[in-house]
């Protein structure tokens, strides 16, 4: 019994020191609450590309959508949009975008182009999306 209270009181002891070692470091990422303790969730991941993953695309334009929201009712969603023939795509295109939506013209035949979605909600939880990618394949002008 006194090996066991005296573990107790070492965890005890551990916990004080890592919450005391916690207040020196960066908690952003931690989850918050509002005031009725239920924990607020950062956006779901983005999902139902359009056009599909790994679409092959007849044109040198293209509407980008995607679906997406966060399980906190009321929340706002913006979206940053990257894109580009990198895999990641590195450049940014789209910044707070609303409605789901993004016209990208200019394309070219032959190329692979690779996009991704970072999902941002009112309290600045974000959620990084897959890499999807098309392949253009049309006449050129």
């Amino acid at each position: 019994m006194k090996k066991i209270r005296s573990f107790e009181k070492l965890m005890v002891i551990a916990c004080l020191l890592l919450i005391s070692a916690c207040g020196k470091t960066n908690l952003s990422n931690a989850p918050t609450f509002s005031s009725d303790q239920s924990t607020k969730h950062r956006p779901v991941m983005p999902f139902s590309p359009s056009p599909l993953d790994s679409s092959v695309i007849h044109a040198d334009s293209i509407s980008l959508g995607w679906k997406c929201f966060d399980q906190d009712k009321g929340d706002i969603v913006k979206y940053d949009l990257y894109f580009g023939e990198e895999n990641p795509p590195i450049e940014q295109i789209g910044w707070q975008i609303i409605n789901k939506k993004f016209l990208v013209s200019n394309l070219k035949s032959g190329k692979t182009y690779y996009w991704q979605i970072i999902a941002i909600d009112q309290n600045e939880a974000t959620t990084v999306g897959n890499v999807w990618r098309f392949t253009t394949n049309f006449k050129s002008k």
